[in-house]
């Protein structure tokens, strides 16, 4: 898993980007530790994004929200492109009603 990570940071389509190989980053740490069922919007707001834990309102500020579907475009893009023969796919599933982006990481689909 370490090597996918470092192989999708390193790439092109997430080389100009700190802020979207800092929220991959995150949320692989979070799915290794075994924390992705407990992951917060607020809680990514403050650790990854700099927001202040006191005055940080996801109804006002949609940082996590608008960055999650920056970083599931960004790699869509990269597993289009550089990372198309990879062995494991990082992704971020959208988040659901109530519920934040839940991340995973998953052997590539065979296509015929």
């Amino acid at each position: 898993m370490a090597l996918a990570l470092a192989g999708i940071e390193a790439s092109r389509a997430f080389r100009g980007s700190a802020r979207h190989r800092a929220l991959l980053r995150y949320l692989v740490g979070a799915l290794l530790d075994d924390r992705a069922e407990t992951l917060k919007e607020s809680v990514i707001a403050v650790e990854v994004f700099g927001r202040s834990a006191s005055g940080f309102d996801p109804q006002h500020d949609s940082i996590v929200r608008v960055e999650a579907r920056r970083l599931r475009g960004r790699l869509a893009r990269y597993y289009a492109d550089e990372g198309r023969g990879a062995a494991l796919r990082v992704a971020s599933a959208a988040r659901s009603r109530g519920r934040p982006a839940r991340p995973s990481c998953t052997p590539p689909t065979a296509t015929t």
